[in-house]
This record gives structure tokens, sequence and C-alpha cells, in this order.
């Protein structure tokens, strides 16, 4: 029998991609869709870090202040 309960591996898991798709989608952030192909192209990874390494927004931040 399978238990409810979320394993702490799963929970780390899921913070952690919660983190790096925020990370990801941050330089496009409240662009509109035709502003935001215009400056970065069609695909995730074909811009250059808008921020220093080891950034993170305030969505990610909420996130982990609320999983506290």
């Amino acid at each position: 029998m399978h238990s409810t309960f979320l394993r702490r591996e799963h929970i780390h898991g899921l913070l952690l991609g919660v983190a790096i798709g925020d990370a990801l989608g941050l330089p496009r952030e409240n662009l509109c869709r035709r502003r935001g192909l215009k400056m970065f192209g069609r695909g995730p990874l074909r811009y250059q870090l808008s921020r220093a390494r080891g950034f993170y927004s305030d969505d990610t931040q909420l996130m982990l202040l609320t999983a506290q």
C-alpha cells in the first residue's frame, strides 16, 4: 500500500523544480509574447543571464518561506 504522505525527497524535488522554472522564466516576466520572442527567441535557453548566478525572484523567496 502506498503512503499518502509526501516523502522528504519529493518535497525537495518539488521546491527545486519550482525554483528552476522560476529562474528560467524570470527574464520574460511581464513581457507580452511578441516582445519576449523579439528579445529572446523561441528557446528557453537562448538568452544570457539577466541576473547574477544564485539570484532568485520574490516568487521563489515566498515559496520557500511558505514551505518553512
